[in-house]
């Protein structure tokens, strides 16, 4: 990740689950990067790289539905990103046996 410290970076949206892994990966590199763009769809970022606009970190399954047309080549990224997710469901709902069991299990 350090090696992209002096690229234009072409990120989602302020806000959203994958501008702030981007920020904190390129600041766990040891950079903040230099964003050119932000824009709400991937397939728009993904047209701005194939015209060397920047380059961008996206989630590898969701753009793998978008056709690329082999103009940006996808690399994966080998560090070590965390982020954290949550369970979200209505407070009055009654939930499954195994649904319970399951926020048991990740509650301890």
């Amino acid at each position: 990740m350090s090696e992209l410290k002096n690229e234009e970076f072409l990120f989602l949206p302020p806000h959203s689950v994958m501008h702030d892994i981007s920020l904190q990966a390129c600041r766990q590199a040891g950079f903040t990067p230099s964003i050119a763009y932000t824009g709400k769809r991937a397939e728009n970022i993904i047209d701005l790289v194939s015209k060397g606009m920047g380059i961008s970190l996206l989630m590898a399954k969701p753009i793998s539905y978008i056709n690329t047309r082999n103009l940006v080549k996808l690399v994966p990224v080998l560090a070590h990103i965390e982020t954290e997710i949550v369970i979200c469901y209505k407070k009055s709902a009654l939930l499954s046996k195994a649904a319970s069991r399951f926020l048991e299990f990740v509650q301890r």
